[in-house]
């Protein structure tokens, strides 16, 4: 049995929460048929009451999560509780299942101070996230000088900046003291652009879809020509979403685009702009509360399955897991031509990627599969995405959590 103590410092699972938490989830799922014990110090309402699963949890009081002196003292907490679970002798290796600071700083004290190997799971390089051109690569590194600028690049204030860039250089400083993991090979090249003396490896599949939740979700008549799926950001892809659907309306005027996400208040005011600038009101359909996102998985595959595509145009992934969960609803999908996407489905003939940041390639080629969706297979899709299940993702990250026990040496 491999037992692995995970700092799982997570806001509220309601509505949206994250690929990175919805892959901590279906992980708990299945870790026990592959003799590996998960040991969670979590935020409360855990995902063991609210998934009512059967795990090992040391709860850390929820209401800290609402105030800044409060994450504070959560990430005190969280390593005194980790420090004291690891005192029984029984845990092989410390985990920090996503990059987030309250996750990772916790996980490397404890390690330190408990003489334990610890690792980090990096989805997405902290504050720069994915590079989707070889010049956003040019003069980022992990020095807190760096990290201050690029925050007031971005016109954040003074204080927030000092903080943030302070906690930041805090987590790369811990990612050079161990064996990093990531679920895609775009995460290693883009470390060697901020920080060469992280080592990061890859492991393979790192990302899965619920391939049998997915196939048990009702099936309804189509009632979207797309589906725009993930947070309100642009980075994200959001504000391309809408731009595209102009593009597409003005062929198509009776088109419609259901946005499916959760954002701020900022975000959701501006989406909502555009929409009403664009004279888009009949063609862009909210189905959930943007505030919150969808509350289950299951609406989101629901309304996924009631479109006749996915429109994917993120510039910030490393392995996006709603492509696959659309490939398992048997639904295509239009992306930009980025490494994330490129290596994990370049090889899928349901994923149609187009040169980033090009929107009237974008819009042309959701226009072509319109055009010829009735011819389409959707098969293609649901066989390409039956390679990532859930077990094979568990038994891959197994395997990666064994090779660094035995390659950090305390």
């Amino acid at each position: 049995m491999l037992t692995i103590l995970m700092y799982a410092l997570h806001a509220e699972p309601n509505g949206y929460i994250g690929g990175g938490w919805i892959r901590v989830i279906e992980l708990l799922k299945r870790a026990k048929s592959h003799n590996v014990k998960f040991v969670l110090i979590e935020t409360q309402p855990t995902f063991k009451s609210v998934y009512k699963l059967n795990y090992e949890t040391l709860e850390i009081p929820g209401f800290l999560n609402k105030f800044f002196i409060g994450r504070v003292i959560r990430c005190l907490t969280a390593t005194i509780y980790g420090v004291l679970r690891a005192k029984n002798g029984d845990i092989d290796l410390i985990l920090s299942p996503v990059e987030l600071p309250e996750c990772v700083l916790p996980a490397y004290l404890t390690s330190r101070i408990a003489k334990l190997p610890w690792t980090s799971e990096i989805h997405l390089i902290p504050l720069y996230a994915a590079f989707w051109r070889n010049e956003e690569c040019i003069g980022k590194t992990s020095s807190f000088r760096d990290l201050l600028r690029e925050h007031q690049r971005r016109k954040a204030s003074m204080l927030f900046s000092i903080f943030a860039s302070l906690t930041q250089w805090l987590v790369f400083r811990a990612f050079r003291r161990g064996i990093m993991l990531a679920p895609s090979k775009s995460v290693v090249e883009d470390m060697q652009y901020v920080d060469k003396d992280i080592t990061v490896k890859h492991f393979y599949p790192g990302n899965g879809v619920a391939i049998e939740r997915i196939n048990n979700t009702e099936s309804k008549p189509k009632r979207y020509e797309a589906i725009y799926v993930g947070v309100l950001s642009e980075k994200k892809g959001a504000l391309d979403a809408i731009h595209a659907w102009h593009n597409v309306v003005k062929e198509r005027p009776n088109s419609i685009l259901a946005i499916v996400g959760r954002g701020s208040e900022n975000e959701i005011t501006r989406i909502q702009k555009m929409v009403k600038q664009f004279n888009m009101e009949s063609n862009v359909q909210f189905p959930f509360d943007l505030r919150t996102g969808a509350p289950t998985l299951e609406d989101v595959w629901r309304c996924i399955k009631q479109s006749k595509m996915l429109i994917h145009p993120s510039v910030s992934d490393t392995w996006p897991q709603v492509i696959g969960e659309a490939l398992a609803c048997g639904v295509p999908v239009v992306t930009y031509d980025l490494r994330p996407q490129r290596y994990a489905f370049g090889d899928c003939p349901a994923v149609f990627r187009v040169p980033a940041k090009n929107l009237d390639a974008f819009s042309s080629k959701v226009l072509e599969i319109l055009k010829g969706f009735s011819g389409m297979d959707s098969n293609l899709a649901v066989e390409f995405a039956k390679r990532y299940s859930w077990d094979a993702v568990l038994d891959a990250e197994k395997r990666a959590f064994i090779e660094v026990k035995k390659a950090i040496k305390i």
